[in-house]
């Protein structure tokens, strides 16, 4: 299994959506990706460029564990990170991608579990995980998360992420790193305007005639 940046920059690929006929491309690394993010593509369609051989399935050629890299430098405990993706890689399949993930700062006390939220591609997961793993929470739709902020009640570099949910509950997830919480609200809100632009973009179903 290979990493985009093992390729040339040069590299192009075409795709092929499962069930499809016809292939898309050529496109260069930073589109493809782009694509992945944008949901346009999915990691079970298939893949090709020169050197492959035959198409494959896009998550059988590329490790996408890439991502950890980008998580890790925004604070992130090593160990809990890789053990929160694993976890949510395998509930979210191969319809989901994972954008950020933001762990809670351990507290003196010693918890046996820890508060994680990840934001994917079709909403966030809340929840919590254990030191050996063990992922319990749910997943939150785009619809049902009317705002999401961060708050920093102390001097301290740690501060509480905030969920206020359409049905007019709020979540509350505290002792995150404030540079995690302005990733993830960046992120967030980069999403959440892409998912608007393209809810006006779509096209009227036509009319049927009475």
């Amino acid at each position: 299994m290979r990493s985009f940046f093992e390729l040339p920059e040069y590299q192009i690929f075409h795709v092929l959506r499962d069930g499809a006929s016809e292939p898309w491309g050529p496109y260069s690394q930073d589109q493809l990706v782009q694509l992945l993010n944008e949901n346009s593509v999915s990691r079970s369609d298939y893949v090709f460029y020169p050197g492959l051989g035959d198409w494959k399935r896009i998550h059988e050629v590329f490790d996408f564990h890439d991502q950890l890299a980008n998580f890790e430098s925004e604070g992130h405990d090593p160990a809990l990170l890789n053990l929160a993706f694993e976890e949510l890689s395998q509930l979210c399949g191969e319809q989901e991608d994972l954008y950020d993930i933001v762990i809670q700062e351990k507290s003196l006390l010693g918890s046996r579990r820890t508060d994680v939220v990840a934001l994917g591609s079709r909403g966030v997961w809340v929840g919590t995980l254990g030191r050996r793993g063990g992922f319990r929470g749910s997943r939150l739709d785009w619809e049902e998360v009317r705002q999401v902020a961060a708050r920093y009640p102390s001097r301290w570099d740690l501060g509480t992420l905030t969920f206020d949910l359409s049905c007019g509950g709020r979540l509350e997830v505290k002792r995150i790193q404030r540079r995690q919480l302005r990733r993830f609200i960046a992120l967030w809100r980069q999403l959440a305007a892409e998912r608007w632009q393209d809810r006006w973009r779509r096209p009227l179903p036509p009319l049927v005639p009475a």
